[in-house]
């Protein structure tokens, strides 16, 4: 753990930019406090302030990505459940309890595959959850004894509570609920039994009419008075079900691709947020309905949730947007923006640290403004993006591309300024920038030089059998250019001057995953092996001059020096951040931030932050105290 640093560390998270939206129902508002969210970042649970951008929290404890949850209607506790845990054996989906403040309060077996739905019952007591493996739990957060385990015909894919009323025993009150394993539809009684002392689920399937309605159910609720269920389904349309007689009772078409939320308000009010981005307002009962008022965002929703004072709806969108929208005028705003997909590389300018830009597998460069962190601005490329430099002195961003394209932007216009359509056969894998060329390493083995903005190709060798991992222009003498091999195990050094390569450093062991140079009076290349082995090396000596374990003891895949040159922050296979002191190579800072492999780290430019970017699809703002 993180123990031997606790009160002391120079580094913290500042902010974690990022949203899941994989999944249904991925952000929420909590049940009382009116501007606070919780949302899914991959194994992350992130409890964050719309107004305060700075005021954010997270819950940790999941092995997998977290696919469900549900915050309690005391406010007290979350419930959270995960896709298939593939540490341990047998893809069990835990169901983990948390305390509002974000204490880990149980944890719930049974589960397998996934956790489909998590929902709590009025009084907070009972908390019900069904799984991809058919299964239907409920659980009670007294006693955290099972009371309720049923197996399915199939996956429930909607479990809502009704109201409660008083049973026979005083102590134990009567629950009504509704759960959904498409295509049917269940009405049940939650019942305490004094001869068996012992809670019972009486089951009562809804009738449908006799031509057959056939439907998954995406989300569910049930009004005040527990008298009728309104789902919304995945073939777009709204079904209504008297639960007094368990019955069908009307179908509303509202949108053509299914609707994803229904959320219920006060006075007979319900929203549906839809696959097409439209949100309907609509107030009625039974087979009685009108449309209040509609609006249409661009994308595909996949949550909706309502504050507590009914002011306003935030909306999960496919694409990693949320946004607020206004219940009267339904008039919306965007409130936070992320990547969907792996994150390959993250850049600075020389001297800004107001801003950086991250580059992804969603095929999306963004430029992040980290004062607010919302985006300055997003590019579109036509394939995975893999790299990305800020080259300030053209004021223009830099990226490689999947299919071999090098592109180069205005940094202040987005403008597209040249571009290399075929720099490489294959994925680019490294860009840098040495005597004013640019420089580029590619899945083929070769690194070229170019000249820029003509986009003249300088000149070009065969550096590795395989494709390059990393290339740079030495630091005090840049027509050295050092690189390394993904799969060759070597580092070739070659100078342009004389046009000759020379395989500087070999090793027999693990592979090499990340390279960069000391900028101070040494000047050695630092090496991030597969194994875990941070290794130094001289230009003019065959084995390396120094090497350390690394702490986590798993593949160094991101490394980075402080534009000081006294501490070097690197990352990995084990997720977690850490900063030596490079002259004794003592560690100063430890932490947990990503939910995936991190994939590249950067300093900012006055060395009051890192930022790291990772396979979660989430970049990590850092604090670090040790600035110069």
């Amino acid at each position: 753990g993180d123990g031997a640093f606790q009160g002391k560390q120079p580094l913290e998270l500042e902010h974690l930019i990022g949203y899941t939206s994989k999944y249904l129902n991925s952000v929420k508002f909590h049940t009382h406090e009116k501007d606070t969210v919780v949302y899914t970042i991959g194994m992350v649970l992130a409890i964050a302030d719309l107004k305060n951008p700075h005021k954010q929290r997270f819950l940790r404890g999941h092995d997998s990505p977290v696919c469900c949850f549900d915050i309690s209607p005391c406010g007290k506790m979350v419930a959270s459940g995960q896709e298939g845990s593939k540490r341990f054996k047998g893809d069990m989906a835990p169901v983990v309890i948390w305390s509002w403040a974000g204490k880990t309060l149980g944890q719930f077996p049974g589960l397998v595959g996934s956790v489909i739905t998590i929902a709590f019952s009025p009084d907070s007591k009972y908390v019900a959850a069904s799984g991809a493996n058919k299964m239907l739990y409920i659980w009670s957060l007294e006693s955290g004894d099972v009371v309720i385990a049923q197996k399915s015909e199939k996956i429930v894919t909607s479990i809502v509570w009704g109201p409660m009323s008083r049973g026979r025993s005083r102590r134990n009150p009567t629950y009504s609920l509704v759960t959904t394993p498409s295509p049917l539809f269940r009405y049940h009684i939650l019942e305490f039994e004094s001869r068996s002392m012992q809670y019972v689920l009486k089951t009562y399937p809804c009738q449908f009419p006799s031509r057959g309605l056939s439907r998954t159910y995406m989300s569910t609720i049930m009004d005040n008075l527990g008298e009728s269920a309104i789902s919304g389904t995945e073939a777009g349309d709204m079904l209504v079900f008297s639960m007094r007689n368990s019955v069908f009772r009307t179908r509303i078409p509202i949108c053509a691709s299914g609707i994803s939320s229904v959320v219920k308000a006060k006075d007979n009010v319900v929203y549906l947020g839809g696959g097409d981005g439209s949100v309907k307002k609509l107030r009625g009962s039974d087979r009685d309905w009108q449309v209040l008022g509609e609006t249409k965002i661009p994308g595909r929703i996949v949550s909706l949730s309502l504050n507590s004072d009914e002011s306003c709806l935030v909306a999960g969108m496919a694409h990693g947007s949320m946004c607020i929208l206004d219940t009267t005028s339904l008039k919306y705003k965007i409130a936070g923006e992320s990547h969907m997909a792996g994150i390959n590389d993250i850049a600075f300018g020389k001297k800004d640290s107001s801003y950086c830009c991250t580059i992804s597998e969603d095929r999306l460069l963004r430029v992040w403004n980290l004062g607010n962190y919302h985006v300055q601005r997003t590019i579109k490329g036509q394939c995975a993006g893999r790299r990305c430099l800020i080259d300030s002195v053209r004021g223009e961003i830099i990226s490689g591309w999947s299919n071999g394209a090098v592109r180069a932007f205005s940094i202040d216009t987005g403008r597209e300024s040249w571009s290399i359509a075929k720099a490489h056969k294959g994925a680019i894998t490294c860009l840098d920038i040495g005597q004013g060329n640019l420089l580029t390493g590619g899945e083929d083995g070769s690194v070229r030089i170019w000249s820029t903005p003509s986009c003249r190709l300088v000149t070009q060798y065969q550096a590795h059998q395989g494709a390059v991992g990393e290339v740079l222009a030495d630091i005090s003498q840049p027509h050295l250019v050092h690189s390394f091999g993904l799969s060759d195990r070597a580092i070739s050094t070659y100078n342009a001057k004389k046009d000759q390569k020379i395989i500087a450093h070999m090793i027999q062991n693990g592979g090499f995953c990340s390279m960069t140079q000391r900028i101070d009076s040494e000047e050695e290349l630092v090496t991030g092996l597969s194994h875990g082995y941070i290794l130094f090396w001289d230009c003019d000596e065959k084995n390396p001059v120094g090497k350390v374990l690394d702490s986590g003891r798993s593949a160094i895949t991101a490394l980075a020096l402080s534009p000081d040159g006294k501490y070097l922050a690197l990352s990995g296979a084990d997720y977690r951040l850490r900063v030596y002191e490079v002259k004794t190579m003592k560690l100063v800072a430890r932490c947990g931030g990503h939910g995936g492999r991190v994939n590249r780290l950067r300093f900012s430019p006055d060395q009051r932050q890192i930022v790291s970017v990772g396979a979660d699809a989430a970049v990590c703002v850092w604090n670090f105290y040790l600035s110069p």
